[in-house]
Formats: structure tokens, sequence, C-alpha cells
């Protein structure tokens, strides 16, 4: 029997045939705290696009949905006059890693050919880089900024990685990581990720 790592997000029930997502998302943040909601979805009817009365909130971390059960046990979440119900889900809205400390921000994204040993002949870099590490679905994800927003996304599967190696950038402490990547559609052996 596979086990299935609890995940931050909830199903949720009994939500007003008027209230839109960013709605929801007000609520929730006046309630459980400023950056405490990572993702909403309300399933609509397509007609009006009012809500059916369901979706799902993927919270930000476990304690945070831990606590809206709380409210919710406690019928304190209360939208509209009516009582906010959550239930367990498993899937989540947007896959991101399970632990937090996998969740690397504003590194900068290298890609190139090894030259020597210890020198990285650069093609491309980009700054502001995101690095998603996620074991549990066996890839890494660089997502790119173009201006404020993150345009691309560079997916590296677990299984394309021949060689991984850490690597201090400034000094001796260990800060980045170079990826000897196979990939038989683009021509870029090796990919140095650093924060």
């Amino acid at each position: 029997m596979e086990v299935v790592a609890e995940r931050p997000s909830v199903r949720v029930t009994n939500i007003p045939q008027t209230i839109t997502a960013k709605e929801l998302l007000q609520y929730l943040v006046a309630q459980l705290g400023k950056d405490s909601v990572f993702a909403i979805e309300i399933s609509t009817v397509r007609k009006n696009w009012n809500s059916r009365g369901f979706g799902r909130v993927q919270f930000d971390s476990l304690e945070v949905k831990h606590e809206a059960y709380s409210l919710s046990l406690q019928n304190k979440l209360v939208l509209k006059s009516q009582n906010l119900k959550l239930s367990e889900t498993y899937d989540d809205i947007i896959p991101r890693p399970f632990e937090e400390q996998n969740r690397l921000e504003n590194g900068v994204l290298y890609v190139g050919f090894m030259k020597k040993e210890t020198t990285l002949c650069v093609l491309e870099y980009w700054e502001g880089v995101r690095g998603w590490v996620m074991p549990e679905r066996r890839r890494i994800e660089f997502w790119i900024r173009v201006g404020q927003e993150f345009r691309y996304k560079l997916v590296v599967e677990f299984e394309d990685i021949l060689e991984a190696v850490g690597y201090p950038l400034d000094g001796d402490k260990v800060n980045a990581v170079v990826l000897k990547v196979f990939n038989n559609i683009i021509a870029i052996p090796w990919v140095l990720f650093g924060l």
C-alpha cells in the first residue's frame, strides 16, 4: 500500500455562489494572515461563471492548513453567512516542493559547457530564478523571469541528471549545484544554479 504524504491543499465546500476566487482569497488572508494562501481554484458554471459551491485551496504550509481546519471545525470560517467546510485532497493546484527548504528563490541559472574541470563556458544566464527541487515528482524546475513575471520553466528530470556536484561560487561555502544533464532534444549538457 502506497503512503501519500499530507499536502497543504484542501477541498472547500459550501462556497457562496456569488463569491469569486479573488474574494475567497481576500477572506482567507484576512482570517489566516498575509501569504497564507498559495493558490485558489473555484469550480464554476460555464453559463454565468457563478460558483458551483466547491473548490480547492492550496495553503502556503501545513501549519496554515491545520489552522484553517481548526477554524472550520469551530464554525469560524463564515463567508456571507455560510460556514466553509474543508476536507482532505491529495492534489495540489500548482505542484511545488512539499518541503520549504526545496524552494529556492532569487538564484542565478547558468547554462553552458565545461571548458575545464572547474571552468564553465557560459552560453546564457538568468538572474532572479526560482529553483524548485521536487523529489516527490523526481524533477527540478527552474522558473525564469522576464520583467516581474515568471515566463519560462526549464524542467530537469532526475533520470536526465548524469552528475550533480555542490560548488562554492563565492568563498568556501557550497551555495550552488552543477548538473551534468543528458538531453537528446537540446545540446546543453551543463547547468549551474546558485544563490
